[in-house]
């Protein structure tokens, strides 16, 4: 099915950026997660969806939650869609290394700008009334 391979994908390049941003390799990733080193590869080529205790782990390693990962899915799915009306072949690998980078870089930021509105003037550990 199309839909799961590109949620594969998407998950995959998600958990990439996000990890790539943090500064962390694969191996220290999976480290910190508990987990193999391979996981961590075949989670972010799309080869295997992880399950969401090994998913929750990679997200606490990078000290990230799943609020961070699915807002950071939809702004690279965003983002993809633009930078491939804009630059063809396909995607945010045209645009090279560096331009992705500063692409990533901003929706990092975007993200936390984002997380903040969601959040509210609550503090994080208040629960929502």
């Amino acid at each position: 099915m199309a839909g799961n391979r590109e949620f594969l994908d998407s998950l995959g390049v998600t958990l990439q950026v996000l990890r790539l941003l943090k500064g962390h390799s694969q191996a220290a990733t999976a480290r910190r997660a508990g987990i193999r080193a391979n996981q961590v590869s075949r989670y972010e080529t799309g080869q295997v969806l992880p399950q969401l205790g090994q998913l929750a782990k990679i997200l606490d390693a990078l000290e990230l939650d799943v609020l961070d990962l699915v807002i950071s899915m939809r702004l690279l799915a965003w983002m993809d869609g633009v930078i491939d009306e804009a630059s063809k072949p396909k995607g945010l690998g045209a645009l090279g290394e560096a331009a992705v980078g500063e692409v990533c870089r901003r929706a990092f930021e975007e993200i936390g700008a984002l997380r903040n509105l969601s959040l509210g003037n609550q503090k994080e550990d208040e629960p929502c009334t």
